[in-house]
């Protein structure tokens, strides 16, 4: 008989990996009774790698994906370590603290870039419901925008289209996504730019996020 496939989701070279018992590996210990162990990142990673030592039911009931990875025909559903290379290890975290009931964990602020990375991971792993214990408990996002309020004009636009798509704030993404359809430019070399409150053309790096919004977002409504 065949051995159970390996699922694609949690393939990584073993050239990329630290040991568990590696002492440069940071290793967080959520769950005191852990089960497992999860290797996120890599040493390579602009955010480098984690391990966090969780329980593998609490992790089931937080992620659809990873329920069908740990419960159904793959083999990692016997293994005591998984790894996710390509994810950010600091966005990463929020998820088995949210799993373990943690919510004093929770980190009070987070910058653009860090809730576009937390946004990124809620739409792989199917955490839209978990991630709004956050967003209600910690609010992250009042800092950049208040409830009820129009969203400032800057030039952060696609982040915060990326951000409310992710996070099921359907109102707000319209708004986005329609701000994004009227003011977003493409120069001769093909880049995107928006214009800021001085005029300034504002050269946008994130082109696979303005790609997956176009992809995911404005198809979804």
């Amino acid at each position: 008989m065949a051995p159970p496939p390996t699922s694609p989701q949690f393939h990584i070279p073993v050239t990329l990996e630290r040991k568990a018992t590696d002492t440069l590996l940071e290793t967080i210990t959520v769950d005191s009774m852990y089960n497992l162990t999860v290797g996120v990142g890599t040493p390579e990673h602009p955010n480098g790698q984690k391990a966090f030592q969780i329980n593998k039911g609490s992790f089931r009931n937080v992620s659809p994906v990873c329920a069908k990875v740990l419960s159904g025909k793959w083999k990692e559903s016997n293994f005591s370590k998984i790894d996710f290379p390509e994810d950010n290890c600091n966005a990463f975290l929020i998820m088995p603290q949210i799993a373990h009931f943690q919510f004093h964990q929770l980190p009070a602020n987070l910058s653009v870039s860090g809730l576009v990375e937390l946004a990124l991971l809620t739409d792989k792993y199917e955490l839209s419901n978990e991630v709004c214990i956050g967003l209600d408990m910690k609010k992250w996002l009042q800092s950049y925008h208040k409830p009820g309020a129009v969203w400032p004009p800057n030039t952060s636009l696609q982040e915060f289209a990326i951000i409310t798509s992710a996070f099921q704030m359907q109102e707000d993404f319209r708004y986005l996504s329609n701000r994004l359809a009227m003011e977003v430019e493409v120069n001769e070399s093909g880049s995107y730019y928006l214009v800021d409150e001085k005029q300034n053309k504002v050269t946008r790096k994130r082109l696979s996020n303005i790609r997956m919004l176009k992809h995911t977002g404005f198809s979804r409504y």
